[in-house]
């Protein structure tokens, strides 16, 4: 049954608030206090970046979950292998829709074939609204550096062209973007000395405008004190049979911070190895500090051989368990990744950085039957369990191993015995000005993710280009406060904020779960304001597992320029006592019953299943 919903006049306010979390990293009167402190003012940029980070929760479809953490060991780090290939052939297979014997079938020889359909469809790597969403994402989850893939010796110019300038602008902004770096293998001499020529040489146009992106940290011991840039490339060559490292020039020599890349199924370099998966045999291995930790592993050459050969024990999927092998029914929940994990984690210390395999591989060539095979196989990737990617999917596993890798970089880097923010009464006069803000609780989503989409497919059959239309409202910074009574939410966007319109249910959406609280939800969240906007009041409405929701109470609403100010009553969201809140905003998404949408359209603060979390003391 409702209850009573009943109309609270509103205050007409005229212009704009101040900034609470302040526009720019440029913008004035900056001081080193960071956010949740009792000090007058908190406007340094990059503790309100850090706080946020260290304050997203999530709970993945399988019911996984992890929580705010009171501070992260910035000495940890974690790095994921990242793709560039996507477009620069065309790939118009996806082997999740052909027939078994259209796979094994010795034709379309040396052609890419998806092994299922990216959310975000079939990009292309150069598509810069892709690109930006994976930084969001990568920011959200804590990933500091990504090893760009150039194995084969390309260099993908064009894709590298159109995304390091997103990455450049996000980063001039104030926002924590991972650090870049490169991962080479054939031609050795000839990669490395085209990147550095076209990228990284001091005194050009893009080593001086780039610098600041690369990926520069000090290492185990201090080995790299002098903060070059990291670079992972053959020293010794391919069997020696291609010039190496070792034959660059010595200015290029002198430059880069090398990392010997690490192949799986050759010897182990310990002391200096960047090792990009698990070693042919499955097992991880300390490297002095640095330990892969992969989805899956084509232990013997062939990701496809599990299926098309028709031996579940060769290879080790997203499934696989020493317990188990390799066992269909753990796919989803990534029972390898886990075991991975779980094996770097509990090196403590011994392991201070972990590097991920992979993020977005999606693409592989056929090959033709030979090599011992019964038909034509497929080495890096074949179907959802034999995969190594953790980008989200269209339907399968969808989030599962984005969130998971998010859990446990939370599980690696947070301090133990440091209790996570909480905060104390502070009471707000939504008619006084934006100074009663200062010193709350502050959370930062990223600026410009809101631009249109519009770039072409790497899937060539596909005529038309990828369209998102641009989001009205682009949310920049929430700010959370808290009395006896009452719970204040401050929400700032970009520019000013459009004004409701009458039955549009996905304006300025505010998506509450309190701990402890009971009855329906929709994926964990049990209360959406927002939806329902009459005047000058907003309703409380309690979500149902379906994403339908129907109005409980009446709370006050404020829109004034690019601010919108929610009080809400505690009893009306059973957050009486000591609560802890998980919350998000979501302004025009398309489809609001869909949670995966929350990562594609309009602005979703933070993305998909994310949350913030606020603790009332």
């Amino acid at each position: 049954m409702l209850k009573k919903i009943f109309m609270l006049l509103l205050a007409v306010v005229l212009g704009v608030f101040a900034c609470g979390c302040r526009d720019s990293p440029s913008g004035e009167n900056e001081t080193n206090t960071p956010p949740g402190t009792d000090a007058p003012d908190d406007t340094d940029f990059e503790h309100k970046v850090r706080f946020t980070q260290r304050n997203i929760s999530a709970t993945d479809a399988l019911g996984r979950f992890y929580d705010a953490a009171g501070e992260l060991d910035e000495s940890k780090q974690v790095g994921i292998f990242y793709f560039l290939w996507s477009g620069s052939a065309a790939a118009d297979f996806d082997l999740s829709k052909m027939d078994l014997a259209t796979i094994k079938a010795n034709t379309d020889i040396g052609a890419f074939h998806y092994w299922s359909e990216p959310l975000y469809g079939y990009y292309h790597s150069a598509d810069p609204w892709v690109f930006r969403k994976h930084l969001e994402l990568f920011m959200n989850a804590g990933i500091d550096y990504i090893f760009f893939d150039v194995t084969n010796a390309i260099l993908y110019e064009n894709v590298l062209d159109s995304i390091l300038p997103v990455a450049l602008e996000l980063q001039q902004a104030g926002y924590p973007v991972p650090k870049l770096a490169f991962y080479c293998n054939a031609k050795t001499k000839e990669t490395v000395t085209a990147l550095y020529n076209g990228y990284y040489k001091p005194g050009t146009e893009n080593g001086d405008k780039y610098k600041s992106l690369w990926y520069r940290f000090a290492d185990t011991n201090n080995a790299n004190a002098q903060g070059k840039p990291w670079i992972a490339a053959r020293r010794s060559g391919l069997g020696d049979k291609e010039p190496n490292f070792a034959d660059c020039s010595a200015e290029i020599k002198e430059f880069f911070y090398l990392k010997d890349a690490q192949w799986p199924n050759e010897g182990a370099n310990f002391d200096n190895g960047m090792p990009w998966m698990s070693w042919a045999d499955g097992e991880q291995y300390n490297h002095n500090g640095i330990m892969s930790v992969s989805v899956a592993q084509h232990t013997s050459g062939a990701f496809s051989d599990a299926v098309l050969e028709n031996n579940r024990t060769r290879g080790r999927g997203r499934g696989w368990s020493s317990e188990r092998g390799n066992d269909a029914a753990a796919v989803d929940s990534g029972a390898n990744f886990a075991g991975q994990w779980q094996n770097a984690i509990s090196a403590g210390n011994a392991v201070n950085n972990v590097f991920v395999t992979g993020w977005n591989e999606w693409i592989a060539q056929k090959q033709p039957k030979g090599q011992g095979r019964s038909s034509a196989y497929f080495v890096d990737l074949f179907n959802k369990e034999f995969s190594r990617d953790t980008e989200m999917m269209k339907g399968g596993y969808g989030d599962n191993f984005y969130l998971q890798t998010a859990q446990n970089i939370r599980r690696f880097k947070a301090k133990a015995g440091v209790a996570p923010d909480e905060f104390t009464v502070r009471r707000i006069d939504l008619s006084g000005d934006s100074a009663q803000w200062n010193a709350t609780a502050c959370y930062v989503d990223m600026a410009g993710d809101t631009a249109a989409r519009n770039y072409r497919s790497a899937n060539t059959t596909l005529k038309e280009p990828y369209t998102v239309p641009e989001s009205p409202n682009d949310i920049k910074s929430i700010r959370v406060a808290h009395d006896d009574e009452y719970v204040y939410f401050r929400i700032e966007c970009a520019d000013k904020i459009t004004a409701p319109e009458a039955n549009v249910r996905n304006w300025m959406n505010l998506f509450i779960e309190v701990d402890g609280a009971t009855g329906d939800n929709w994926n964990g969240y049990r209360f959406v304001v927002n939806r329902t906007v009459i005047g000058n009041s907003t309703y409380v409405e309690r979500l149902k597992a379906d994403g339908s929701s129907s109005a409980e109470a009446s709370a006050t609403l404020k829109l004034s320029g690019r601010t919108l100010t929610v009080k809400i009553s505690r009893r009306d969201i059973a957050a009486t006592g000591a609560s802890v809140l998980r919350f998000k905003v979501a302004d025009n998404v398309a489809e609001t019953a869909n949670i995966m949408d929350y990562y594609v359209h309009g602005d979703c603060a933070p993305l998909g299943r994310l949350s913030y979390t606020y603790r009332i003391k």
